[in-house]
């Protein structure tokens, strides 16, 4: 298996989530807002499909699902002719983050269209679709600093072996979150290079933080010899890295490619695989729900 062939280790994740959105009565014009460092808010474009209104709700959380109340949305509640598009804005009310990282909040765009014409009239409303984005507020400290290397600035260790799992230490010394798509182990035999571990659960490693990963053994049993990672970038895209494994450390770590699955984004300030769903509002049962990047 070559390097470059594992770039999107959560097939399945990734197909759901476009199924859910295709029954979506609104379309987000991003996968992520970025609130740059000097900055005290944010945009995001809602658009109602063609011919259907929708009226939509919006509301902010932590990455954890906790309240928040040091950041603000408006509008929090919106109906959104068909064919219309909505700004959404994200506020920062000036105090109550780290002044050293970057904080990660969740956009949570919860539509609601109108019923099917024969139940019109009986103060019902079809399923309803809940989209979540990334939000990244960047105080002041971090002016300057590149998001876009921070990938190249992680530690990796193989810390141990469980059975034929392998448990990788992953230590984040820098401001930013990363944001993974898949992680990978390599090893090579007599018939080239074979994926021998990998996972593609693990989403976000937090600012100055470590965490183990468990990678689940694939059933060949090679030697190890390189790391294969993907991340998403600011502008929605995934980066592929690789780095080799030197006596149980990771080094050389390298940009390999990037690979965009959607349409290029605006710039990541507003102006141009899964979080749990927080409580307010209180959704239908028969809500869907996708996670975008």
């Amino acid at each position: 298996m070559n390097k470059c062939k594992v770039l999107v280790l959560a097939p399945a994740l990734a197909l759901a989530s476009l199924l859910q959105l295709a029954a979506a009565a609104v379309v987000v014009q991003r996968t992520r807002l970025i609130i740059e460092p000097g900055e005290r808010e944010g945009a995001v474009v809602v658009s109602a499909l063609p011919r259907t209104p929708s009226l939509t709700q919006v509301w902010l959380t932590a990455a954890d699902g906790a309240d928040v109340d040091h950041f603000s949305v408006m509008p929090a509640l919106s109906l959104i002719k068909a064919g219309d598009s909505q700004n959404i804005r994200v506020i920062y009310q000036g105090e109550g983050v780290a002044a050293d990282r970057e904080t990660l909040l969740r956009l949570n765009i919860q539509d609601a269209a109108p019923t099917r014409s024969e139940l019109q009239g009986q103060n019902a409303v079809s399923s309803t679709l809940l989209q979540v984005i990334k939000v990244f507020y960047r105080p002041q400290a971090l002016r300057g600093q590149d998001p876009l290397g921070a990938p190249l600035r992680l530690r990796w260790t193989i810390k141990e072996r469980k059975g034929r799992d392998y448990v990788l230490r992953l230590e984040n010394p820098g401001p930013f979150h990363i944001v993974f798509a898949g992680l990978a182990l390599l090893g090579r035999d007599d018939k080239g290079a074979e994926l021998v571990a990998s996972d593609s659960e693990f989403q976000v490693l937090d600012p100055m933080a470590s965490v183990d990963v468990l990678l689940r053994a694939s059933g060949i049993d090679a030697p190890v010899r390189q790391l294969v990672f993907s991340t998403v970038n600011d502008f929605g895209m995934t980066e592929v890295f690789s780095g080799d494994v030197v006596n149980g450390a990771i080094a050389g770590v390298e940009r390999v490619r990037a690979v965009s699955s959607r349409p290029a984004e605006p710039g990541p300030s507003g102006t141009d695989p899964a979080v749990p769903p927080s409580a307010p509002p209180r959704p239908p049962a028969s809500t869907a729900r996708a996670a975008l990047g």
